[in-house]
């Protein structure tokens, strides 16, 4: 058997020598151009197929896979940073309905601790105000108390007075009790 690599673009390149000496196979042409010689042409398409097979075999399936594989990277990827920027926005809604409610209950607080100042002012100044009258009062029934004692020491005082003056008067002592009630009674109707 002959070489049967021979490439086919050297095929037509044969000297003039080569021609005239070389035999013409049954299925080549008889004139002086390109002969093609079919045996070859089916070697070399089995060689291509041969070829062809094995590279599919050999490389592109594992090519394939290492295309599907990146692929696959890639649309995890961005799956990985369509979810961060869900995440990213639910954590930025939530951050804003955490101030919102963190606003409203402090707004809240605020208020009730007003109306706690307020209502604690009300009661210390109602209290005050009690106090003060109960203090009011207190000096009040203390002043009438001592009035009353002012006025019963000023009576004792008058009556010692008038009985004095009465003594003087008169030189001569009377009964001391029948005096005092006759003084009082004098000063009574006065009084009244």
């Amino acid at each position: 058997m002959g070489n049967f690599f021979i490439p086919i673009a050297f095929a037509g390149e044969v000297s003039a020598t080569t021609a005239t000496t070389a035999v013409p196979s049954p299925a080549a042409e008889s004139s002086d151009g390109l002969k093609i010689e079919l045996s070859t042409v089916a070697f070399q398409a089995l060689n291509f197929l041969v070829l062809l097979i094995l590279l599919k075999m050999i490389l592109y399936k594992p090519l394939m896979q290492v295309l599907k594989d990146r692929e696959k990277r890639i649309n995890e990827g961005i799956e990985n940073a369509d979810k961060a920027d869900r995440m990213l926005q639910e954590s930025e809604e939530t951050h804003k309905n955490i101030l919102k409610t963190a606003k409203v209950e402090s707004h809240i607080i605020l208020e009730s601790a007003k109306k706690d100042a307020e209502t604690t002012r009300s009661e210390l100044i109602e209290e005050a105000q009690a106090e003060a009258g109960k203090i009011i009062k207190t000096g009040h029934d203390v002043l009438e108390m001592e009035k009353g004692r002012a006025t019963q020491e000023l009576k004792n005082q008058a009556v010692d007075l008038v009985m004095l003056t009465a003594e003087k008067i008169l030189r001569e002592k009377l009964d001391p009790v029948r005096d005092k009630k006759l003084i009082e009674e004098t000063l009574n109707s006065y009084s009244q």
